[in-house]
Formats: structure tokens, sequence, C-alpha cells
């Protein structure tokens, strides 16, 4: 059995760098990418490859179409194509204040939406060559309803599921498998400063063990962990009337994180 070629976005820290690590190990090739802290992604790299794998750094905006072009062809030149592909980088700022602001709302559709449309893309000419690979898009459970701070963060992530949800039926006939990870809160640079309820948070090493669980098992779509699926699920079948009672209490009574 050859190598195991795997392609990580957002690996500098968070789920990405927990995943690098998490995956880490002889036989595996990693391909980390970031958008801006390569001294970051360089420790990860260096945790990686004391574990015994082979790991390339490659530094890029998921939002730069034409660079995400390049990298996946210096990939595929130099390991071949990719057996799975995840598609990580987010961003998840809070809805501005000025509810006109669009600048916030273009920044945050172009890295998680069309960022991994960027990452992805590029690979499944040649996956579909090859017969096989999986895609992986960190997608949120904010993706099945929005609460008072996330409205352009729940929008966008619902995007990317729904565009996963269309490339997995017509990926599906040619080998290769989508997989929708749908996280709900995680201690990482994102969530750190938040200060509105996060029920269920877990550490990002916690989020790597269950989203590799659910790549193994080749999940089409995952909800975790196990207090967010409860919750977000629960939020998603509920009438619009009582969701809305709901968000209004949790909001007035739930204390926020200190």
């Amino acid at each position: 059995m050859g190598e195991k070629i795997i392609y990580i976005t957002g690996a500098s820290s968070g789920i990405g760098a927990a995943l690098a690590k998490r995956f880490a190990a002889d036989g595996v090739v990693l391909c980390l990418l970031t958008n801006s802290d390569a001294q970051k992604l360089g420790e990860v790299v260096h945790e990686c490859r004391q574990k015994g794998a082979v790991a390339n750094t490659f530094l890029a905006d998921v939002r730069d179409r034409q660079a995400m072009i390049i990298i996946a062809a210096e990939i595929i030149e130099k390991h071949g194509s990719p057996d799975i592909v995840i598609a990580n980088a987010g961003i998840g700022p809070a809805d501005p204040d000025d509810y006109f602001e669009s600048d916030t709302a273009e920044e945050v559709m172009s890295v998680n939406f069309f960022g991994v449309i960027n990452t992805l893309v590029p690979f499944i000419e040649p996956m579909k060559a090859r017969g096989n690979g999986q895609f992986v898009i960190v997608s949120s459970v904010s993706s099945l309803r929005s609460t008072p701070n996330s409205g352009l963060y729940s929008a966008s992530k619902a995007a990317a599921s729904r565009w996963a949800e269309g490339i997995r039926f017509r990926l599906k006939p040619f080998g290769i498998h989508t997989t929708t990870i749908c996280p709900g809160f995680v201690d990482t640079s994102m969530t750190e400063a938040s200060r509105f309820p996060m029920p269920g948070i877990i550490s990002a090493d916690e989020a790597a063990r269950l989203i590799i669980h659910a790549i193994v098992r080749k999940r089409a779509t995952y909800y975790m962990p196990l207090v967010a699926r409860v919750i977000w699920r629960t939020f998603y079948v509920l009438p619009d009337g009582l969701y809305n009672i709901v968000m209004s209490l949790a909001y007035k009574y739930w204390p926020s994180r200190s």
C-alpha cells in the first residue's frame, strides 16, 4: 500500500492543526496550507514530522482561486492526487452592528463558501481519473439555524453544506466520497473572544478525533459533538415562533462566557 496523501487548509491552528497532528504517522504525506501564519504552521509541521509523516507547507489565501489551482497542481505533480482533501479554512466574525455594512458579508462568504469551492474543484478531475478520493467540508451546526450573532456565518456555512450535498451525489459514481462535518462550538481562537452562550464546547483535539472518526467511516454528514447535535437538530425542526422564544430566553438568561 502506498502513501496516504492528505491536504488540509487552515492548518496552522485550531481544528486544522489538530487534524494534521492526529493524521501524522509513518506513510502519511500531509500537505498543509495556511493563509498567513507561516510560523505557527512550521510548529505544526515539526510535530507532524516527529511522528513520522512527510509534511509540506503552502502559503495562500483560499479566496485566491488561481493560487489554489497552482497549489493543487504542485501537490499532484509531487505526490499524486490526494486521498483526502479537507476544506477547513474559515472565519467567524460576529455580525456587524451596522446591518447594511456589506464588506464583512463579502469576506465571510468569500472564505467560508468560495474558499471551499476553490479548495476542492481543482482535485475533481484528478480524483475522477483515479477513481477514488474523499472530500471533507468543515461546515458548522450553525448551518441549520442562525442566532442573533451568527447570521453571516450561518449563511456561509449553509451555502457550503448545500453545495457539498450537491457534489456528493454527482461525484459518488466516480468513486469520490464527500463528507460534510458540522461541528458545534470548538475552543479555538475563533471562539475565545466570544461572549455568548456556547453549550457543549469541546477542544480542537477532541473535535479532530470526532472528525477523523467520521472521515474513516465515510459519513455523508456528521454533526458533532452529541450536545451540539441534539441542540441544533432540535432547533432545526422547531417552528419559527417557538425558536424565536427559545433564542430570546437563551440570550436573556444564559450567562455569557467570561
